[in-house]
């Protein structure tokens, strides 16, 4: 199984991992295009969109490449042996946000005892369902948001937590202010259903991916010796990406129009229809 990250700095819990490279390369581009807030217009203009309000920049397919070669750099893909040990399965509906944040819509009652479901379902009381943030504007006083929000950033993992999510905010442009109270709240749900999970002896979380690749298993650590140490890692081939002429993506984005898709896509233009892992190299660790 297979995990793009900015740096590995060994922190496994609440990660998640792919069982398929594509999908790790996939949540790399996630990097370049959400963070980096680069776009393609149908037209195929290329822009960079900044996320601090300013106006956008029109670019060039030449500046538009060399931006992506420059988000990749940064990259690691970390390859593990598939997960050992007790596995919850949950079902995947919280999209980009944290688990926590799927409410008791997460819960797959297939795998789960009547005793289980009922503490579960308390954990996310009074939540039922995926759980919206003008559902918690509706729950919570901004004193008890304020009391949780300190409570989980005493610890590392809970401090940790919140400020990936913050990044992640203020990355696509966000109020901080605004989003604060459901990102605490969801990311709260988070660990106390990480906290019942390692009680009730699961090692790991693993969902079917309907977010990015239908079909795809993803897993989640719940701790940061779940996954044993990489086997593996994957390297971004630079010098064989930058063999691809900036034309090219421009021809590409004009084949996808042509196709009739409605907007294009940055993972289905990149790659001017190559396998995306011809341009990663793996390492031996």
């Amino acid at each position: 199984m297979f995990r793009a990250a900015r740096s590995d700095n060994g922190t496994q819990t609440l990660q998640h991992y792919a069982d398929e490279l594509d999908v790790a390369i996939a949540r790399s581009l996630a990097i370049f295009s959400g963070i980096g807030q680069y776009r393609v217009k149908r037209d195929g203009t290329f822009l960079y969109v900044p996320n601090d309000g300013s106006s956008t920049t029109t670019i060039t397919s030449e500046q538009f490449k060399d931006a992506f070669l420059e988000s990749m750099e940064a990259v690691t893909i970390c390859e593990y042996e598939k997960p050992k040990g007790k596995v919850l399965k949950l079902n995947d509906v919280w999209l980009d946000d944290p688990i926590g944040s799927g409410g008791t819509d997460i819960l797959d009652v297939n795998v789960l005892t009547e005793k289980q479901l009922s503490e579960l379902k308390a954990i996310f009381s009074p939540f039922d369902g995926v759980i919206y943030p003008q559902h918690v504007a509706e729950t919570y006083s901004k004193n008890e948001i304020a009391n949780i929000y300190k409570e989980i950033t005493k610890t590392k993992l809970g401090k940790g937590e919140i400020a990936s999510r913050k990044f992640r905010s203020l990355s696509l442009g966000e109020s901080w202010p605004l989003s604060k109270p459901q990102e605490t709240i969801w990311t709260y749900l988070t660990l106390e259903l990480r906290k019942w999970a390692l009680s009730d002896g699961y090692d790991y979380f693993c969902y079917v991916n309907t977010h990015e690749k239908d079909g795809s298993v993803c897993y989640v650590a719940l701790s940061d010796s779940t996954f044993g140490k990489p086997i593996a890692r994957y390297r971004f081939a630079h010098e064989r990406y930058n063999e691809i002429p900036a034309s090219a993506l421009v021809a590409r984005t004009n084949a996808l129009v042509l196709m009739g898709k409605s907007s294009v896509q940055i993972d289905d233009l990149i790659w001017c229809g190559h396998a995306p892992s011809d341009y990663w190299a793996k390492e031996s660790y």
